[in-house]
């Protein structure tokens, strides 16, 4: 089973992005795609990748400053929109994402499984139902609209996680995925 695994580079005021640190560590076992904090480029780059890969499986990660722990997202929307501006300088206050498309798309993942195998290995971990509307949700609608068969997952700041407990999260997801 072919797994994408991607994550972004720095943005904003956030000098390092948990999930480019992430994908680093995994990158010997799985295809992995650090996309740009572009809401022109990510998606283009994403699609491209999954067109080239054929992924059966796309776990993305990104990073929630605000957040304390890890964070299962359960759909992705179709809008975009956000105060800051992507690395591009570019600046969208709300729009759809795709016009034909359905305004919310949900994983087929059993993320309250997957949340249980987390806190069982100590992961302090939650559901989110939103991706929020940054590159984050445009990233996780772009995949959705692939295949249901992805997850995106929010790490928190470095204050409250590292990167050895991440991965441990990510290996712990996999693993439960490929088994279900």
């Amino acid at each position: 089973m072919k797994i994408l695994i991607t994550g972004f580079e720095p943005f904003s005021n956030n000098k390092i992005n948990p999930s480019e640190l992430v994908i680093n560590e995994l990158r010997k076992d799985y295809d992995v795609l650090l996309l740009p904090v572009s809401y022109h480029k990510a998606p283009i780059i994403l699609n491209n990748t999954i067109n080239k890969i054929k992924p059966d499986i796309i776990i993305s990660l990104g990073l929630a400053s605000n957040r304390d722990k890890i964070s299962l997202e359960l759909i992705g929307i179709n809008y975009m929109g956000s105060n800051i501006s992507d690395n591009d300088g570019i600046l969208i206050k709300g729009q759809k994402i795709n016009d034909d498309l359905d305004d919310g798309l949900i994983t087929n993942f059993n993320l309250n499984k997957l949340l249980d195998k987390l806190k069982e290995a100590n992961i302090d971990c939650s559901l989110s139902t939103s991706a929020g509307t940054y590159i984050c949700n445009l990233v996780y609608f772009t995949s959705l609209n692939y295949t249901k068969n992805s997850l995106f997952i929010h790490l928190p700041n470095l204050l409250y996680s590292n990167i050895e407990s991440d991965v441990k999260a990510l290996e712990i997801i996999i693993k439960n995925l490929l088994e279900s």
